[in-house]
């Protein structure tokens, strides 16, 4: 039974980590052996873990950074303990797996999962960092793209960003369970509902998001909605969706007309393909990993930070249903072609040759 072992930073709520967990559920129903590596701090799953994968939960003195670092400490001494294949999925671990590979022997395969272009999201666009910090986190990433892993990109924008040669592409997709099993929704014409997903962070254009939205408050026939569970302040007008369930979020989606989405950066950039499974017209910034599957034929593409360009696209698109339906018919033919299933299976099959070959 071969052994993967992925170290993470923590089980956090994000996307990267919905992946991961789908790709470590679909492996172990497969007969591989799964372990989770994480910290004591953030160690209970945001989404469902099958019961046979392992968590090894490592625990961490001190507070702040000091654990942090303690933390990465000591993936360094044991994260490759065991494996056949250890996997990278953030820009912190490739360094501490590599120290622990060498010194377990080099035995197990090495592999990346890159899941956005960090030079951009975490040093480039992150205003928060300033000098000393910014420099060291710049250095880390491009030692963690230099390593000897076999890198694996979640889209070609990725792929293109790396700039290596031998760079695989498994583009990420969606949990047909949540939401490729929806039918084609029949939405009143006599509400309209323009939607987005607020999230915080240096790439993720949420005060854009707000700024488009706000145009349209107090419209009449139209409702102005934001999905997020984070704790937001919102102008007067704008609903805040707060999800107790994965069945909220996709309700969210379906419930939509239009879909706008404000990114700066992302890697893949899921939400769009989420909207459009869910039958809404979509309207996104060209931010990078979208590109993968947002064309001109099933969804309006403007340039980042453009909110006269964004409103102007939702006004189209609330004025013209024929074009609506257009959209939202190839919306639907596209997300069919991106499977959470099919990114664990194409995963599956690359660990499969590793393992094999080595």
């Amino acid at each position: 039974m071969p052994h993967l072992v992925i170290p993470l930073s923590g089980l956090n709520a994000s996307g990267g980590v919905r992946v991961v967990t789908h790709l470590a559920n679909t492996l172990v129903q497969q007969g591989w052996q799964v372990s989770l590596i994480v910290p004591d701090y953030q160690a209970s799953p945001a989404f469902a873990l099958d019961d046979r994968v392992l968590r090894r939960v490592l625990r961490v003195p001190g507070r702040g950074r000091l654990r942090w670092l303690v933390y990465h400490a000591r993936l360094a001494w044991l994260a490759c303990q065991g494996a056949d294949v250890c996997l990278a999925t953030y820009y912190l671990t490739p360094l501490p797996i590599y120290l622990s590979w060498w010194r377990h022997g080099r035995r197990a395969r090495l592999v990346y999962f890159v899941q956005g272009y960090e030079l951009e999201s975490h040093v480039a666009l992150n205003v928060r960092k300033r000098g000393m910090e910014k420099y060291l986190t710049s250095m880390l990433i491009r030692l963690s793209y230099g390593l000897p892993f076999l890198k694996v990109a979640n889209s070609q924008w990725t792929r293109n960003k790396l700039g290596q040669a031998n760079v695989q592409v498994i583009p990420i997709g969606l949990d047909e369970a949540r939401f490729a099993s929806a039918e084609p929704i029949q939405k009143p014409n006599n509400l309209l509902i323009i939607g987005g997903v607020g999230r915080r962070g240096p790439t993720k254009g949420f005060e854009v998001l707000v700024e488009t939205l706000s145009a349209f408050i107090g419209r009449p026939g139209v409702e102005v909605r934001i999905l997020s569970d984070l704790d937001l302040t919102l102008p007067e007008g704008i609903r805040h969706i707060k999800p107790a369930s994965d069945g909220e979020v996709a309700e969210f989606y379906r419930a939509c007309t239009v879909f706008v989405f404000t990114s700066v950066m992302e890697g893949f950039g899921l939400p769009p393909l989420e909207a459009m499974a869910c039958g809404a017209a979509v309207v996104t910034t060209d931010c990078g990993g979208v590109r993968d599957y947002a064309t001109p034929l099933n969804a309006l593409i403007v340039p980042v930070n453009d909110v006269a360009a964004l409103r102007a696209g939702v006004e189209r698109l609330l004025e013209d249903e024929a074009l609506r339906a257009r959209l939202v018919a190839a919306g639907y033919q596209v997300a069919e072609q991106f499977t959470a299933t099919a990114t664990s299976q194409r995963f599956m099959a690359l660990l499969n040759e590793l393992v094999n070959t080595h």
